[in-house]
């Protein structure tokens, strides 16, 4: 009596983990969300307004994102030769993400800047990163 409990029971746990397995295979996203995850638009430019410089950035996915915005500015002077880095700008919780950040600046200089962006999906442990570098500005 006793070895066939064991053998019922043990018939009914491989029958759960089957149904369990079957079930995550139905399901592909929920196990890698990622896999179909992209980034459609990412730009960035460095412009002038007056004696400031600022950098305009947009970009967007096709999924909601734990992180998405500028990860870095690296701020190249070709005038001196000299660079600096810049924290960006990311939000949570959003498809896409746009706007504009301040950056340091002498009037006379020539500039250009390498933009970092990044888009982390939910559920993702790898951030889709896109580099951009832009055109130079005098001011």
């Amino acid at each position: 009596m006793l070895k066939k409990f064991r053998k019922m029971i043990t018939l009914l746990l491989c029958a759960a983990f089957a149904m369990n397995f079957s079930a995550l295979a139905a399901t592909p996203d929920i196990i890698q969300p990622q896999n179909n995850f992209q980034i459609r638009t990412g730009t960035a430019s460095l412009t002038k307004s007056g004696t400031n410089l600022c950098v305009k950035f947009n970009i967007g996915t096709n999924a909601s994102c734990s992180k998405i915005g500028v990860e870095s500015i690296t701020l190249y002077d070709r005038t001196t030769g000299g660079h600096e880095k810049f924290s960006g700008a990311t939000i949570s919780g959003a498809v896409s993400h746009s706007g504009s950040i301040p950056l340091p600046s002498q009037k006379g200089h020539t500039y250009y800047a390498l933009v970092q962006l990044v888009a982390q999906p939910y559920g993702g442990s790898a951030a889709y990163k896109q580099h951009i570098i832009t055109d130079a500005v005098q001011l």
